[in-house]
């Protein structure tokens, strides 16, 4: 009886369920996302293979992205590829969403939006936001699929109902413009200011919240709200709310006391990001000393920067100030040359000049 017994005992030692199996793989995974996290991308590459031989899908996908970023392995697209393809036959969504990125952008493979959408419907299908969001941009620009607003609308909103930011702000800008759906300012503004408010902020979403605001579209009129929200967007990157706030700052209204020293700073911080309208805008505020110290040399520099991108009444400020040496040396030929441009770019007073 006890030899009986330890027989029965010794043929359980040798069987392994799949569970345990599967159990195992997920715990090894499990470590290389620690070691993953701790810089050991080596130990990590190693670790996620080892679970992935063993079949553990999101395994599969971690050594993808690693082959795709080139992290403790040499970068080989084509690897990725095969990982993702095999995670995501084996149900990692993420697996797919990252496998129509590489389509989407042709790494490791040839740049195929049809094939992009295929995968990106089956993230989507499982309910990857992400997913659903670039499938929606593909209806809407009719690349690798029929172009279909309304179509791009519905993944949208199924994007947006998952906290998308991005998706929110598409959503929004068909409600404004009547893209694919009926025109409903008031839907808009909503959707604005979701995805203005949500932790992954969009700021253009501010932007345009704040646009409304000031033409009392979808929502009362209200010049504070406004700018808020420039301020807002312009804290998250968003450089034409900067230019935005110069605006309201140099203009002023019945909520914004006018300040042509704010106007200048947010001026300032737009021209610095190429923003060429507020270089041309704080050129003039230069040349009049209004909120800077006067300074016709600095005006005329940022009147060539805005020139340069082909603002035409900087060019033509510019031809002036050469035309009468104010702030640079008299030159009837460079002034020629800016004036000339300006009238190429439809000022008709430069044109005027020019035949005098």
């Amino acid at each position: 009886m006890k030899l009986k017994s330890l027989l029965f005992t010794a043929y359980l030692s040798l069987f392994v369920s799949p569970f345990a199996i599967a159990q195992n793989a997920e715990d090894i995974g499990k470590q290389a996302v620690t070691a993953y996290k701790q810089g050991n991308y080596s130990q990590a590459a190693k670790l996620s293979e080892q679970a992935c031989n063993s079949r553990f899908a999101p395994s599969c996908t971690d050594l993808g992205v690693l082959y795709e970023d080139g992290q403790g392995v040499k970068q080989d697209y084509l690897q990725a590829k095969k990982l993702y393809e095999k995670a995501c036959d084996n149900g990692s969504q993420r697996a797919c969403h990252n496998l129509a990125l590489l389509y989407k952008n042709g790494k490791g493979v040839k740049q195929d939006n049809k094939q992009a959408a295929k995968f990106y419907k089956k993230a989507c299908d499982s309910n990857v936001s992400q997913s659903c969001f670039n499938l929606g941009l593909l209806y809407l620009n009719g690349k690798g699929v029929k172009q279909d607003y309304s179509q791009a609308n519905a993944l949208f909103e199924k994007a947006c109902n998952a906290n998308n930011a991005n998706a929110c702000f598409n959503l929004g800008v068909s409600y404004e413009t009547g893209k694919g759906i009926k025109q409903d300012y008031s839907n808009a503004a909503k959707l604005y200011e979701k995805s203005c408010n949500l932790n992954n902020t969009n700021a253009t979403a501010c932007l345009n919240l704040g646009f409304l605001y000031s033409n009392g579209k979808g929502v009362k009129q209200n010049y504070n709200q406004e700018k808020k929200l420039y301020e807002k967007a312009c804290d998250n990157g968003e450089i034409k709310a900067c230019h935005n706030l110069g605006v309201v700052y140099k203009n002023g209204n019945e909520s914004v006391k006018q300040d042509n020293a704010q106007a200048a700073k947010f001026y300032k911080k737009a021209c610095d990001s190429n923003y060429s309208q507020s270089c041309f805008d704080l050129a003039f505020l230069y040349g009049y000393g209004k909120g800077v110290p006067k300074d016709e040399t600095q005006a005329n520099a940022l009147f060539e920067k805005a020139c340069n991108a082909d603002i035409p009444e900087a060019c033509f400020n510019l031809g002036v100030s050469y035309g009468k040496g104010k702030g640079v040396p008299k030159n009837r030929s460079i002034a020629d040359k800016y004036l000339n441009k300006a009238c190429g770019l439809g000022v008709q007073e430069a044109c005027n000049i020019c035949k005098e």
